[in-house]
């Protein structure tokens, strides 16, 4: 087995600093509107809902 290298305290600190800038970045974005996130979603289900459909369609299709 290879031998593990081990965590260091600068490695430590380099990470804690990349995630405190990312954790900055991401609390700055305001959240997107609510209609926004409804609508995204709703498209998704009626994709999922047509391919389905399409799906089943096929089926039938085939076993005729």
């Amino acid at each position: 087995m290879a031998e593990q290298e081990r965590w260091t305290q600068e490695q430590d600190q380099q990470l804690r600093a990349a995630l405190g800038t990312l954790r900055h970045d991401v609390e700055a974005q305001p959240l997107p509107d609510v209609r926004f996130v409804m609508a995204r979603g709703n498209a998704r289900r009626r994709r999922r809902i047509s391919i389905g459909a399409a799906a089943a369609a096929a089926v039938l299709v085939l076993g005729y």
